[in-house]
């Protein structure tokens, strides 16, 4: 086999992602396939296995490419990602996502790479890029200005404005 194969334990992925978890279950897959043709694989990946937990197959699910097959696993997608990697023949060239401790005793066992979901968000979903202006940029805000803002928080927080407003500055100096 030219490249790796990744065996990605789908739902383990799919209840780990901050909103893919909320989703109904065939929109979770769909995200999941997606974003797994849009990763950055740090090797070169011949082919991606997805197993979900599963006795039939599903529908709705995105056309399977030549690089991504999808299985329904019955018992356990566990059963079938575990049966893959030891029958491997060439374990050091699969690499697995999942954070189940047995799949990843398994993986390790078997000589097979081991990546954290984590890590495969970390790949789909790139970081943006920060938004916030530049420090250079920011202006100091003056006291008047200070107040002002204070005010109009603590009007719409409903507080007392007396406890949100800034101790008044004395205007004496003081000795050195």
């Amino acid at each position: 086999m030219t490249g790796y194969r990744v065996l990605v334990d789908g739902y383990n992925v799919i209840k780990q992602h901050p909103v893919w978890c909320r989703l109904p279950l065939a929109n979770g897959r769909q995200q999941l396939l997606q974003a797994l043709q849009q990763t950055r694989w740090p090797v070169p990946v011949a082919r991606i296995d997805v197993v979900f937990d599963s006795a039939h197959p599903v529908d709705g699910l995105p056309a399977q490419t030549a690089r991504i097959r999808v299985t329904f696993a019955t018992p356990s997608a566990d059963d079938v990602i575990q049966r893959l990697i030891r029958q491997s023949e060439e374990p050091a060239r699969v690499v697995v996502i999942s954070n189940d401790h047995v799949i990843v005793g398994t993986a390790k066992s078997h000589g097979a790479l081991h990546h954290s979901v984590a890590w495969l968000f970390e790949r789909t979903h790139p970081p943006r890029a920060s938004t916030a202006p530049e420090q250079e940029s920011r202006r100091p805000v003056s006291v008047r200005e200070m107040q002002r803002i204070n005010a109009e928080l603590a009007r719409r927080w409903g507080c007392d404005d007396q406890a949100s407003s800034p101790p008044p500055r004395s205007t004496k100096r003081k000795a050195c």
